[in-house]
């Protein structure tokens, strides 16, 4: 009589769904649609190849956002669903200087006097000094990849009282010094800065005008792009090569609006060229920028002096640094170029499916398995009973009339061995891990608000936004 295992299907059933939870709880994070919402003069730094950093800033309503991620650069993903990925909060505020380390595992703040180091390895952030003077000044910081070393221009408060200095922060020994000589321009605490490593220089811009600087030939002046109508709040970016900057974006006093020109210089020859300009959407001044891979991008900014709302489906706009184009898709192999607001609907419909897809051939993927093993193990059992059913009848026995022992279930000596098996192990999930690229830049508008703001401790607690309390304008 054929017998059969109820008990070892459902054990069977059991590790197959374990395995499928498993699976659908690392689906990677842009296939989970996490959004982070519009900010404007957030912090932001980016390593190449690996992430942009975007934390804080203001919201369109003029508060402070409490929000921090990173944009995915070593995947490939289209503008309509980006491979967002929510990180720790850490200082709350906008419009304030941030850089990445020299090797590409720290991430630097220096927000209401206070400077702040995120650690992403460990990912966790923490205090490194104070220095309320820094307050009263927002713009860029920009690492040195040969020394490490982090300038931050007007940073520094001289003893007068009235003229301000370079700030260099050292990460090695988290404290900072500073450069007393003259700037030649006067006190702004609106420019852009990013580190060239072809110039071996800081590049500094604002209103129009542009100087180099180095700790040992000072400042210099250096040609602007021709034709640049933005007067401030544009975003200036390197590669980590140091063979081009990229300036996007901006506000133009003259127009009093956002502009959406691109402008890249080719380092080596020292000749500026401005590329395609974005769609009238996709005009932004103070964004969050990176160039990686060839490509540039910029995420977030607002469109004019009363914080006009970018379209939702033009959050993040994506550069073609190969074909000079706007494009659709970051990495992708058929991304849509030059694209207008009308596609919006098509991008987002694609956008879910891709997601959706991935899901389905995950999860289909995980039943082909299951079943292949399920074939596998019913395969085992079957020869295991065959075996048991084929054994010889011994012919001497004698047999005694015996009502038959119904106590025990045939299957329990199955039941016996499966117990203790059916656990789950949670997998954990740790830090993703990054590498070199230490430019980056942040520029505010020229109307920023002033914030209070208190510490309660020098450490970073679990949760860092309780240290970070949102000021009020005065």
């Amino acid at each position: 009589m054929q017998r059969k295992y109820p008990r070892l299907r459902k054990s069977l059933l059991a590790n197959i769904s374990c395995i499928l939870l498993f699976i659908l709880l690392n689906i990677p994070a842009h296939a989970q649609n996490y959004q982070p919402f519009l900010t404007v003069q957030a912090g932001n730094a980016f390593v190449e190849g690996k992430a942009l950093y975007v934390l804080s800033g203001g919201t369109v309503g003029g508060t402070i956002a409490e929000q921090a991620f990173m944009i995915d650069l070593s995947v490939p993903w289209n503008t309509s669903s980006p491979a967002y990925k929510r990180i720790p909060l850490g200082p709350l505020a906008n419009w304030f200087p941030s850089a990445m380390s020299a090797d590409g595992q720290k991430l630097f703040a220096l927000a209401r006097g206070e400077a702040f180091v995120f650690d992403i390895p460990s990912s966790n952030w923490s205090q490194i000094f104070s220095y309320p003077a820094a307050d009263e000044i927002a713009g860029c910081a920009a690492t040195d990849p040969g020394t490490g070393k982090i300038f931050i221009p007007f940073a520094y408060k001289l003893p007068s009282g009235t003229s301000r200095a370079m700030m260099i922060v050292d990460l090695k020994t988290n404290s900072y010094t500073s450069d007393n000589s003259t700037f030649p321009v006067p006190n702004q605490s609106i420019y852009a800065a990013t580190w060239n490593a072809q110039l071996r220089s800081l590049l500094y811009s604002s209103y129009g005008a542009m100087y180099t600087y180095n700790p040992s030939d000072r400042w210099k002046s250096f040609n602007p792009p021709p034709g640049l109508r933005a007067s401030h709040s544009y975003c200036m970016v390197s590669s980590s090569s140091g063979s081009i900057v990229v300036l996007f974006g901006g506000f133009s006093t003259d127009l009093n609006a956002s502009v959406g020109d691109i402008f890249i210089l080719d380092a080596r020859t020292l000749v500026w060229k401005k590329g395609a300009s974005t769609q009238s959407g996709d005009v932004r001044r103070s964004p969050a920028c990176a160039v990686s891979n060839g490509y540039f991008i910029a995420w977030g900014g607002d469109q004019g002096n009363t914080r006009s709302i970018v379209p939702s489906d033009h959050l993040i706009v994506v550069y073609n640094l190969k074909t000079d184009k706007w494009t659709s898709g970051y990495m992708e192999t058929n991304p849509t170029d030059s694209e207008t607001p009308s596609n919006a609907d098509s991008k987002e419909a694609s956008g879910a499916s891709g997601s959706i897809g991935l899901i389905l051939g995950v999860v289909g993927g995980a039943i082909v398995i299951g079943l292949i093993l399920g074939g596998i193990i019913e395969n085992r059992v079957r020869k295991s009973r065959s075996k048991s059913s084929s054994s010889p009848v011994p012919t001497n026995v004698a047999y005694v009339d015996a009502k038959p022992n119904n106590d025990k279930d045939p299957e329990e000596g199955i039941e016996a061995t499966n117990k203790g098996k059916r656990t789950v192990q949670e997998g954990a999930f740790g830090s993703e891990s990054e590498s070199q690229n230490p430019h980056s830049c942040t520029i505010g508008s020229e109307s920023a608000t002033q914030y209070s703001h208190s510490l309660q401790s020098q450490s970073m607690p679990r949760h860092p936004h309780k240290l970070f309390v949102s000021g009020q304008d005065k």
